[in-house]
Formats: structure tokens, C-alpha cells, sequence
């Protein structure tokens, strides 16, 4: 209604969407999915249409009778239409199939900002920080980095833990991925670092 002396407020604007249900256009885009423009003259007489509360509510009061819509957009968040009104005859065939591709031109370019959007939301929210579980280790790797932290070789944490020397390196290893560090050395010196290794000393 953009132009239209005295303009719909949002509260208006609320209104008329609680009256879509009885929209003969909503409930055929809602029951079938199809977008495409139609005239309300394509589901209904006009004298039908205007015993519609939605006629009545809003177009009644503008001296609106004949009405083209068509729905560029229609996902399970958000629906956008567009409705062209007239007071004195009603949208031909020629003019109805001349939206079309008007529709489908506004429809790629409300994807193509979606997309954007999207795309810029993720810049924003900068880049994703490591996995939470990359940097948290076993039991058993801090029970080793304990050890070697206090000077004990593989094979004496070994014997200590009761497990073999071959297994102590497979536990540094998986130390030496999420710290990502290249050495025994490395991972004592990062494991020291963390917080809760400061609160423990």
C-alpha cells in the first residue's frame, strides 16, 4: 500500500497478516507452495472476495477491487510478497504472465542477499577457535607430562604407571598434536603454561 493516502501503520500492517488466513493468494501459496503471480480473480469472484475480512479490513478502504500478488521469497523464516492493486479492472493475462520473470529476478537477488548475509555474519563472528576437545588431554597424558615435568625419562614413567615405555610415547604423541608442540620439552613447557597447572602449584 506504499503511496496510498493515509499508509498502513505496523500496527496495520500486524492486522492485515492476522487476516492473511482468509487471503485466497495465502491460502494457495501455503497449500501448494507455488509463487507464482496470480490474481485474486484466478480463486475468486470479486463480489466473493469482497465479503473476505481481508477485503473488508483492508482493501475495502482504499476502493481497492482487483489485486496481483506473487511471493518473491517463501521460506520457513521469513515469506515476502509483493501485491499490485486496482481500483477499475481487473490484471490481464498479458500483465500476469509479465511478472514471471520480474518474480524470478527478485527472488534470486533476496537469495543472493541471504547469502551475503550469512557470509558476513561469519566474518564477523571472526575465526572458529580450536575444538575444545584438541586441547584437553587424558588422565593418563597429564598423569605422563607430571612425570616427565619432574625430570622422570619414558622408561621410568613407564615403570611408574606400570605400562610400557612404547605406550608413555604414544601418550606424548597424542600431547604433542593438540598442544601442537614438536617436543617432550615443548609439551612440558605448554602444559605448565595452563591455567589449571598454576592453581595446582
Amino acid at each position: 500500500m506504499a503511496g496510498e493516502p493515509n499508509a498502513l501503520s505496523a500496527d496495520e500492517i500486524d492486522q492485515w497478516m492476522a487476516l492473511s488466513a482468509d487471503d485466497p493468494y495465502i491460502g494457495n501459496l501455503l497449500g501448494t507452495s507455488d509463487p507464482r503471480p496470480y490474481r485474486i480473480s484466478d480463486f475468486m469472484t470479486f463480489n466473493r472476495f469482497r465479503r473476505t475480512l481481508v477485503y473488508q479490513e483492508v482493501f475495502a478502504r482504499y476502493g481497492m477491487r482487483h489485486l496481483l500478488v506473487m511471493a518473491p521469497r517463501i521460506t520457513d523464516e521469513n515469506l515476502v510478497l509483493i501485491g499490485l492493486t486496482r481500483r477499475l479492472h481487473d490484471f490481464s493475462d498479458r500483465e500476469t504472465q509479465a511478472l514471471h520473470p520480474v518474480r524470478d529476478l527478485i527472488a534470486t537477488a533476496l537469495d543472493y542477499q541471504a547469502q551475503i548475509t550469512a557470509i558476513q555474519a561469519k566474518i564477523d563472528a571472526g575465526p572458529p577457535g580450536p575444538p575444545p576437545h584438541r586441547r584437553t588431554l587424558t588422565e593418563r597424558e597429564t598423569q605422563v607430562l607430571a612425570l616427565i615435568a619432574t625430570g622422570h625419562t619414558n622408561d621410568q614413567a613407564a615403570r611408574k604407571l606400570g605400562i610400557s615405555p612404547r605406550t608413555i610415547r604414544k601418550h606424548l604423541e597424542g600431547v604433542f598434536t593438540k598442544a601442537d608442540v614438536p617436543s617432550r620439552a615443548a609439551a612440558v613447557a605448554w602444559w605448565l603454561r595452563q591455567p589449571e597447572n598454576h592453581a595446582q602449584r
